[in-house]
């Protein structure tokens, strides 16, 4: 297994984008190993005992500010869920049920962990122009289309979108550009990338059939924005 190492760990104030990626996907290796141990294994070995009994501190778990800042709450969730069932497990007398829940527990993690990988250039580690790039790549769609979602010209896209132009979104664009973001990188695992798009623009029985489009217009709706979404791939998910 490969050597371990921490998870943002709580001795790191502050961590660049490039140290949360890489401890991330050390953190996924070792998940990733633990998960092909345990599938061939007939209880759990000493080495897996020994991740899952840590993962308090690789998720750093007293210090949530600092070990999950950043990250996606769906995907924090699923995190701290996967690491109960994996330490529940480790108490199951019955060794099947030991091991089953075990492996259950870190595949859950490891799915997770993926997707924080994945989902890396739609959250707030990243520069807002490279979020745009993100986007226009996960939705696929006429820029036109997509620029009117943010709220701007096609122009004012094509700079955000250029790798000579130094334009980017700031201050409210910014927000907004990362609002939808965060709903994309949601509804990407239960649309196709224009079915992200069609999301915002059609009725939702629960904002009384008014478009999700139209809390693009208010910040502090932002949250309510992300919770649609995130239930929407939580039942698509169950």
């Amino acid at each position: 297994m490969r050597e371990r190492r921490a998870f943002l760990s709580y001795n790191n104030d502050m961590l660049s984008p490039t140290d949360f990626e890489v401890d991330v996907r050390s953190l996924f290796d070792m998940v990733s190993d633990a998960t092909q141990v345990m599938a061939t294994a007939r209880d759990v070995p000493e080495s897996v005992e020994s991740l899952v009994d840590q993962f308090d501190v690789l998720l750093s778990v007293d210090a949530p500010e600092r070990g999950l800042a950043g990250i996606d709450p769906y995907l924090g969730e699923v995190l701290l869920a996967g690491a109960v069932v994996c330490l529940k497990g480790l108490r199951d007398d019955n060794l099947e049920q030991r091991r089953r829940r075990v492996r259950i527990g870190l595949e859950r993690i490891r799915q997770a962990l993926r997707d924080i990988v994945d989902e890396a250039p739609a959250s707030e580690l990243r520069s807002s122009k490279d979020t745009v790039k993100w986007l226009a790549e996960t939705v696929s769609m006429p820029q036109a289309r997509l620029a009117g979602l943010l709220g701007v010209s096609t122009r004012t896209l094509q700079r955000w979108l250029s790798d000579t132009d130094p334009a980017r979104p700031e201050a409210d664009d910014e927000a907004r550009v990362g609002a939808v973001a965060h709903v994309a990188s949601h509804l990407r695992h239960v649309f196709t990338g224009p079915g992200v798009v069609r999301w915002f623009e059609r009725p939702h029985p629960s904002l009384g059939d008014r478009a999700p489009q139209v809390l693009l217009d208010d910040p502090m709706a932002y949250p309510q924005l992300n919770h649609l979404a995130a239930r929407a791939r939580s039942t698509i998910a169950s």
